[in-house]
């Protein structure tokens, strides 16, 4: 399904406007993003040392099969809401209230379905196989799985109406604080994997309440701004439009967690659930580098699929290419400090997980695949090409399956990172020379290079040196970290002018002006 071509409208704001919105609201997210990553690693260092390495592996095994399955359970509502709900703004903005109704009842009802399903199956998956994954902590999970769907698509409904605050602090904050909190009490009380399970999803409770009523607010404002009727049944056409979105984007969603997640859960079948354990923690730490990518690709989406609608392909080019460099400058050191200590890092957790240093390097190099890729996946979505997007999920996820079954047995989770590695190189590759082709807008491969090479010479270079003098350690790590700062903000400084680092600057403190230019390539 495609965007239906408008005609062009001028912008206004110009360049700057846009980028100075994004890097707010960028800003906002990433902070977001941030604590949610750092309640990640909370949760896995609070499951790790109250477990161990058995414990924790059927813990975050029964997370995967729950992630895969809320995937799915969406019915690529929360895509569909940032795609449909903007646009519906501008084209019917009677429908939006029954459109919002129509994609949470969606998730609502398929997410009841794959709960009801566990509990049809359960008895006839107990004793062949599904006790490895430990069906106690899985069913506590799965229990989950509507109040995640319904809550994920509202969240990402309130971002149609122009801000991010709701989402971070629901959907980044709020759920992400409480579980660490909620395990650790468990498992302090006596309980175990099942305790730990069910503890995981308590925070959803209140978190569904929350987003559904901070909706209804949104939508109600709209319509009274508006004086518009309040329609809460969407007509057959809208129906039409939504699922025809949504549908291919529910198949796409399902095998993108599953390359989150399915390694996990093939690495705790093949070489057991202490190395499930082990490598699931690896993929936590990693994806600290993909942070400001997953609070760009909140905040940019909606500008995406509002300018592709209105036949802004220019703006569209030059914020891709923009936010892409910012992506790359703040995700890229991160990789190489992760990788160049990623002992000390797993450490951290306690004895055992070091032996995943192997896996982080190569996972770091699969990051680094993300970064380069900016905001593409995002932008192939909100050109309205859903089931190519669900496509290259396919042929990748059946890439990393073969590769894992390969790789797993003789080389065990390096072998799964390795996959994954070179997994995330080919999801961007194909999602890269589609949206060239579909919407003409083009990576900015000089510019990326450039940056790239830069930061990974400066962050590289900090590593080298600190461990050359220190060798490896937690203060080694520390001192890296504030070489590589020092080092990657003078380049930012330096080059301000191609990396549009004053639009960021702005939102400094104090900063009320700003002056930018246009994208030259």
């Amino acid at each position: 399904m495609s965007t239906t071509p408008v005609a062009a409208v001028p912008d206004p704001a110009g360049l700057t406007g846009e980028l100075r919105a994004t890097a707010r609201g960028g800003a906002l997210s990433l902070l977001g993003s941030l604590f949610g990553t750092a309640m990640g690693f909370v949760l896995v260092l609070v499951l790790a040392r109250q477990l161990g390495p058995s414990g924790s592996g059927l813990v975050l095994q029964a997370m995967g099969i729950f992630m895969i399955c809320l995937s799915l359970a969406r019915l690529g509502t929360d895509t569909t809401a940032v795609w449909l709900v903007p646009r519906l703004r501008h084209e019917q903005p009677a429908q939006v209230r029954a459109a919002c109704l129509l994609l949470l009842g969606l998730a609502g009802t398929a997410g009841l379905t794959v709960w009801a399903c566990w509990l049809l199956l359960r008895p006839v998956l107990i004793g062949h196989g599904i006790d490895v994954v430990d069906s106690g902590a899985l069913g506590a999970v799965l229990g989950g799985v509507p109040l995640a769907a319904v809550m994920l698509a509202a969240l990402a409904a309130t971002r149609a109406f122009g801000g991010v605050v709701p989402y971070t602090l629901i959907g980044n904050v709020g759920v992400p604080l409480a579980r660490p909190v909620a395990v650790l009490a468990g498992t302090l009380a006596g309980g175990a994997v099942v305790t730990a399970g069910i503890a995981w999803t308590a925070p959803l409770v209140p978190g569904v309440i929350a987003a559904v009523w901070v909706l209804h607010r949104q939508v109600t404002r709209f319509e009274r701004t508006h004086a518009l009727p309040v329609v809460r049944v969407a007509d057959p056409a809208l129906r039409r439009r939504a699922l025809g979105f949504a549908l291919p984007r529910t198949l796409s969603a399902g095998l993108e967690e599953s390359l989150v997640w399915l390694d996990v859960v093939l690495v705790g079948l093949i070489a057991g659930p202490a190395a499930a354990g082990v490598y699931g923690a690896a993929t936590r730490f990693v994806g600290a580098g993909s942070a400001l990518l997953q609070a760009m690709r909140i905040v940019v989406a909606p500008r995406f699929s509002a300018m592709l609608a209105r036949g802004r392909r220019q703006d569209v080019q030059d914020l891709y290419d923009v936010t892409g460099t910012w992506i790359v400058l703040a995700g890229a050191p991160v990789f190489v400090l992760l990788a160049a200590h990623a002992g000390t890092v797993l450490g951290l957790l306690g004895p055992g997980f070091d032996s995943g240093a192997r896996a982080v390097v190569a996972l770091c190099v699969g990051g680094l695949g993300m970064l380069v890729g900016g905001n593409v996946q995002s932008l192939l979505l909100m050109s309205g090409h859903s089931g190519w997007a669900a496509a290259n999920k396919g042929v990748v996820l059946a890439v990393n399956v073969a590769a894992n079954l390969a790789l797993i047995a003789p080389f065990g989770i390096t072998g799964a990172a390795i996959s994954w590695a070179a997994c995330a190189w080919l999801d961007t590759l194909l999602a890269v020379l589609q949206v060239r082709r579909f919407t003409g807008v083009r990576l900015a491969v000089v510019p990326l290079a450039r940056c790239l090479l830069v930061v990974l010479v400066c962050a590289g270079a900090a590593s080298w040196l600190v461990r050359a003098q220190l060798g490896e350690g937690l203060l080694a790590l520390l001192l890296s970290v504030l070489l590589t700062v020092v080092a990657v903000g003078g380049y930012a400084v330096a080059d301000r002018r191609r990396l549009h680092t004053a639009e960021l600057a702005a939102l400094l403190p104090g900063r009320s002006t700003y002056s930018g230019t246009h994208v030259r390539k």
